[in-house]
């Protein structure tokens, strides 16, 4: 028997519902009413939840009516929706989930093993300032290699770039897009304090070796410091750019060694190389000769395939990473959802649904009419689990809400996330600026921008 959930939430009385941007004050306002009446709606229909043993998911305090899904502050608390497609994508989600989190553990396990077998146990701070500063350093001269690289694969290479160029110059000085060899150009502060400082302040070299690996432990999501937003107070040091650190400490100590180096980098689950993007064989996967191409990340890398995923017949993937949209497909696949052959899903394609102009601008958007039904986001009653948000550039899907502070709401996501999350993982998104009368998204970058919510036609549920 299939049960119906009505999630209702009090959101106090502030109103945090605009979209687009308003065009005036009046239209604010109205926007501000429309949201109180609806605060009102929820209050009087708090957390009504008819359950059913099949149709939850270990759902806490399951007898007491009153209690409201944000007790737990966990999604796994919250009743999934009541199609079979819905279910069986979430638990799909949440497997990726634990298996990106089974090799963020290992990969930890992998580089502590190392350090101990090169014995070591502390890491100065002129070190590092050296290694990531200095032209003439081991990673300095790799990131002038990569660059010269005459790659028939210019898009992995540049994403490969970002990882230790970008993403990793970024959080060590904290400014964008910010190079230490090069004349930087415009500076755009983007951390209130430059991870180098962290480090700095830290001192003691042993302390330092440990906090790297104490940010690289943690997993986005399950720290409140890694919430995505455009604020410029999260820390620039994220478990990702931690490993990333780690690694380029690796290796430039096994520069002389590129066979340990290799050895390294085998046992490395979450990486990429971009000279081998579909190995064929072990061999032509690790090669000394192609060893400066790998970069790490902690489950994200971008134009991830289904070929990058390990499966029986999949043996030598050079990643086991995911970007936004594929692991979205993937679960829609599994869930029995039918797509087109050699379809991509693409989330500038699911932002321009509703958008006639923008639908013009791809031949292949009637594939994505036939499948999926797109409404423009503007309040967060509109959100049931298992929605897809998409804008243009990123997509994610909606697994909860948390409350933040008295009036103030945050959203449970699973998302494949590039620049210094470079994660897949159960995220914790910020949605809305304090100011209401601002568009509701932020993005990575800290831009807010309109979005649609995306759902499966009906006739293509399960």
């Amino acid at each position: 028997m299939r049960f119906l959930i009505n999630l209702i939430f009090i959101f106090g009385t502030s109103c945090l519902c605009v979209f687009p941007k308003p065009a005036s004050t009046q239209e604010c306002q109205n926007w501000s009413q429309t949201c109180k009446n609806l605060n009102s709606f929820r209050k009087s229909k708090e957390t009504q939840r008819i359950q059913d043993s099949n149709d939850c998911i270990e759902c806490s305090n399951s007898n007491n009516t009153s209690t409201t899904p944000f007790n737990n502050n966990q999604p796994d608390n919250l009743i999934l929706s009541q199609t079979n497609v819905s279910r069986q994508f979430m638990n799909c989600l949440k497997d990726y989930n634990s298996m990106i989190k089974d090799h963020q553990k290992h990969d930890l396990e992998t580089l502590k093993s190392f350090f101990h077998k090169q014995k070591i146990d502390q890491i100065s701070f002129n070190y590092l300032h050296d290694l990531f500063t200095n032209p003439s350093s081991t990673y300095n001269t790799k990131i002038v290699k990569i660059s010269n690289d005459t790659t028939p694969y210019q898009y992995y290479k540049d994403y490969t770039l970002s990882g230790p160029f970008e993403n990793l110059n970024s959080s060590l000085s904290g400014f964008f897009n910010y190079s230490f060899i090069n004349e930087p150009g415009p500076l755009i502060e983007k951390y209130n304090k430059s991870g180098l400082n962290i480090l700095k302040s830290i001192s003691d070299p042993k302390s330092i070796l440990e906090y790297l690996f104490t940010k690289a432990s943690q997993n986005s999501g399950s720290d409140k410091e890694l919430i995505i937003t455009s604020n410029q107070t999260r820390p620039p040091i994220t478990p990702a750019i931690a490993k990333l650190i780690l690694y380029e400490v690796l290796y430039d100590k096994l520069k002389n060694n590129p066979q340990e180096l290799l050895n390294l980098l085998k046992n490395i689950k979450l990486k990429f190389n971009y000279q081998t993007p579909f190995p064929s064989s072990e061999d032509e996967a690790y090669s000394t000769n192609n060893i400066h191409g790998f970069t790490l990340h902690n489950g994200y890398f971008l134009g991830a395939e289904q070929i990058h995923i390990p499966t029986s017949s999949n043996a030598i993937p050079t990643s086991s990473g995911l970007d936004c949209t594929l692991v979205i497909q993937k679960c829609l696949e599994d869930s029995g959802v039918k797509f087109p052959p050699s379809f991509k899903l693409l989330s500038s394609r699911l932002a321009a649904l509703n958008d006639s102009e923008k639908e013009a601008l791809y031949p292949e958007i009637n594939d994505y009419k036939n499948i999926f039904e797109a409404i423009p986001y503007k309040c967060e009653e509109q959100l049931e689990l298992g929605d897809i948000i998409a804008f243009n550039g990123h997509a994610f899907v909606f697994a909860g809400y948390q409350k933040t502070s008295q009036n103030y709401y945050s959203l449970f996501t699973y998302e494949a996330i590039a620049g210094e999350y470079r994660s897949y993982a159960l995220q914790i998104r910020d949605l809305y600026p304090q100011d209401s009368c601002n568009p509701p998204i932020f993005t990575s970058n800290g831009k807010n921008i309109p979005a649609n919510i995306i759902r499966i036609k009906g006739s293509l549920k399960k």
